[in-house]
């Protein structure tokens, strides 16, 4: 559920929602942290929520939120989210928003290490439910590699 608030934004939220880098810490793009990443969860309730972040060089972000996996328990498709975009703001700092949610715009740190991409960023959110708002949260997502998959959209 919370893939792309944690993992990008937040998911991303990616944020979309993790740290390491290749890119030296100085790059005013979003060239360094382009690709796709998989962002998948396995929630110790609700069992695997299945999703993956396409990053493009001008920011945008694309959330693939499967739909027939153990959390949402839907179709064999996958919801389409475009409305994140990711903002350089100096080194490896980015401002994340939400298109329609201005309360949502966090600042996260993003690097990429190889193939493996890492977010941070201050929980102001409480996204994993502790009652900490102050701490900071880190994802790792690796990126998939050799393939190209489609994405049927649900309709």
């Amino acid at each position: 559920m919370n893939s792309l608030i944690s993992g990008a934004t937040i998911s991303i939220a990616f944020l979309l929602g993790a740290c390491g880098s290749s890119s030296g810490g100085g790059d005013s793009s979003s060239d360094s942290i382009t690709g796709l990443w998989n962002v998948t969860e396995v929630d110790p309730d609700f069992g695997e929520d299945i999703g993956y972040i396409r990053i493009f060089t001008d920011g945008r972000v694309i959330y693939y939120d499967y739909q027939q996996d153990e959390y949402d328990a839907g179709d064999n498709c996958y919801l389409i989210d475009n409305d994140q975009t990711l903002t350089p703001i100096g080194g490896n700092q980015y401002r994340s928003e939400i298109a329609g949610f201005p309360a949502f715009t966090q600042t996260m740190t993003i690097t990429r290490s190889g193939n493996v991409l890492t977010v941070s960023y201050a929980d102001t959110f409480d996204i994993n439910d502790n009652g900490d708002f102050t701490e900071i949260l880190n994802f790792s997502y690796p990126m998939l590699t050799g393939v190209d998959p489609v994405f049927n959209e649900c309709s």
